[in-house]
């Protein structure tokens, strides 16, 4: 008998905003309200904020930083269904296998539910890579991971 442990991040906000607003805020929008000065490649080496960061808007796009000339890839869009959801291979550590990002966006009244899913982190293990996936998944489940972000998304779109 075979035993899997869901080891996915579950984290979610709720926005005053229809879902075509909650989707193009997230995907378009994104250097508006994502904490870069903490939660980016070039920060978390100690090389200060970048610039922005993007999310080509078609699957196969990528999601990347970028400061001047310079462009730190993050991953690729897997998934792109406007405004329903949008799935993202993630690749913030390029020393870590790549989890997956499920953001779904489902109308709630006059408001968006918004859900982000980050799998993937079971994977790591077969890298050699347990207990680093340990501490990095405890990083995006801990006090500054999805629901921190989350909150400032909520907050720049309408909470």
């Amino acid at each position: 008998m075979e035993t899997r442990v869901d080891l996915a991040i579950r984290s979610w906000a709720a926005v005053d905003a229809d879902v075509d607003r909650a989707f193009d805020a997230f995907t378009h929008d994104i250097s508006s309200w994502w904490p870069l000065d903490t939660h980016s490649v070039r920060a978390g080496a100690g090389h200060g904020r970048p610039d922005e960061i993007r999310i080509e808007r078609w699957e196969g796009g990528r999601i990347y930083e970028r400061t001047g000339d310079e462009v730190t890839p993050w991953g690729s869009v897997l998934r792109w269904d406007p405004p329903n959801c949008i799935v993202l291979e993630w690749q913030v550590n390029p020393h870590f296998p790549p989890t997956e990002v499920e953001v779904t966006f489902t109308p709630d009244g006059d408001d968006t539910r918004v859900d982000v899913n980050h799998g993937g982190w079971e994977l790591a293990g077969g890298w050699g890579l347990a207990e680093t996936a340990r501490e990095e998944r405890a990083r995006y489940a801990g006090k500054l991971g999805w629901d921190w972000v989350l909150g400032h998304y909520a907050v720049a779109v309408g909470a």
